[in-house]
């Protein structure tokens, strides 16, 4: 399946889910960490900025998701393997993605 939707031209990429059962775990763990961290953050840290408090529970739970997935790495039978796969982007997609970076980056330098 993944091949045929990859042939096609107008696909650029296809997003794929979780492939073992630590992923799963640690994205869930992750989700519920970061309603916990945000609330308690806002209780206790109540002078703590709404985006500075947003950047400290996203790496907070980064960290968390990254390190369970790593302690949970077995492979799953009946994965599908990614391994011959190329992922690469054309080259106009490419400087399209930086000057929509650039331009968000002055946006950001300009009115904040």
């Amino acid at each position: 399946a993944l091949s045929w939707i990859l042939s096609r031209e107008a696909v650029t990429s296809v997003i794929i889910g979780p492939r073992t059962v630590g992923q799963v775990h640690s994205a869930l763990a992750a989700a519920i960490c970061s309603v916990v961290l945000s609330l308690l953050l806002k209780l206790v840290w109540p002078e703590l900025p709404f985006m500075d408090r947003v950047g400290v529970v996203f790496l907070v739970c980064s960290a968390l998701a990254i390190t369970l997935s790593l302690v949970e790495s077995k492979a799953q039978p009946g994965a599908v393997d990614l391994g011959g796969i190329d992922f690469s982007t054309a080259t106009s997609f490419n400087i399209a993605g930086i000057g929509v970076a650039l331009i968000l980056a002055a946006l950001y330098a300009t009115w904040w």
